[in-house]
């Protein structure tokens, strides 16, 4: 993983000025602590992107009973031989994601 040298600008505001306040408040000075902090919001974003792939896709929407291959769909359950659907998943998908907890660091 590289990172890419970014100014605090005006774009990144307010949220630099947020974790700059939280990370001096809640005593994450060394390497580990910003990188589990990291970490646990990287885990977040995905979490939180997979949902919004599910809802985007416009196949799920189409209606229920729409037959799958067995496993090739990462959202259905693999012994379910219909995709998973905004019907069928009823929020569970979005319910998951936004109720992932709160930051590593406030849990300590």
């Amino acid at each position: 993983m590289e990172y890419e040298h970014r100014e605090a600008g005006r774009e990144l505001e307010p949220y630099f000025s947020r974790h700059m306040m939280a990370m001096t408040g809640e005593g994450l000075h060394s390497k580990g602590d910003i990188a589990a902090e990291l970490a646990w919001r990287d885990k977040r974003v995905a979490e939180l992107e997979t949902a919004l792939r599910f809802y985007a896709d416009d196949e799920r929407y189409t209606g229920p009973n729409q037959r799958i291959e067995r496993g090739s769909d990462p959202y259905t359950n693999p012994d379910s031989p219909y995709m998973q659907d905004v019907t069928r998943d009823r929020g569970a998908i979005a319910k998951k994601a936004l109720g992932g907890g709160q930051s590593c660091s406030t849990t300590k």
